[in-house]
C-alpha cells in the first residue's frame, strides 16, 4: 500500500522537518515495517537542485499501516513540528482512513483519492469529454409499470 507524507507550513520551510521525520521512519522500521524514502522535485530554472517535497512509504499489511501512522504520530508529539503532517494513504476506504485518523490525533489522514479529487475542484469545472453514442444507449431496460422487480433486482430470493 503506497502512502505519502507530507508536511504543510505555508512557507516552504519543511525541509529540515521532513528529513527527521525520514530519520525517525528509518531509526522505528523495525516497529512498523514500512519502507520511507524520500522524493525531491524538480529544480526550477536556475537551481542546482530542490530539497525533500514529500517521503514516500510502502506497507504490506493494515497492521503495518496503523503502526506507521503511530510513528508519524509519535514524531508530531516529540518533535512539535511548525508544519501540519498530512498522511495521503492510497487503496483504503473513507472509513479506514477516517479510523486511522482518530488513533492518531496529532496527524491529518486523507484518502490519495479524496485529495486528488479536491485538487480537481480547486482548478475549476472538469471539461465534458465527448460522449459515442453506444456510451449513452441504455444498458438495462427499465421496469414498466406494475412490475415487482427493479431493473438488476433478483427479487426476494436472491441470485439463482
Amino acid at each position: 500500500m503506497k502512502v505519502e507524507l507530507e508536511l504543510r507550513d505555508g512557507t516552504g520551510t519543511t525541509q529540515r522537518e521532513l528529513r527527521s521525520l525520514h530519520r525517525w521512519l528509518n531509526d522505528s522500521r523495525a516497529e512498523h515495517g514500512a519502507t520511507a524514502e524520500p522524493v525531491t522535485g524538480t529544480p526550477r530554472p536556475g537551481e542546482m537542485g530542490t530539497g525533500v517535497e514529500l517521503i514516500l512509504a510502502s506497507v504490506s499489511t493494515g497492521a503495518a499501516l496503523l503502526q506507521l501512522v503511530f510513528a508519524v504520530d509519535a514524531w508530531v508529539k516529540a518533535r512539535r513540528p511548525r508544519s501540519q503532517v498530512v498522511i495521503h494513504l492510497h487503496g483504503v476506504t473513507a472509513e479506514e482512513a477516517a479510523s486511522l485518523g482518530r488513533a492518531a490525533p496529532g496527524v491529518t489522514v486523507v484518502r490519495a483519492e479524496e485529495a486528488a479529487g479536491d485538487a480537481r475542484e480547486d482548478a475549476g469545472p472538469a471539461r465534458e469529454e465527448p460522449r459515442s453514442p453506444a456510451a449513452e444507449a441504455p444498458t438495462a431496460q427499465a421496469p414498466r409499470d406494475g412490475d415487482a422487480t427493479r431493473a438488476g433486482d433478483d427479487g426476494p430470493a436472491g441470485p439463482a
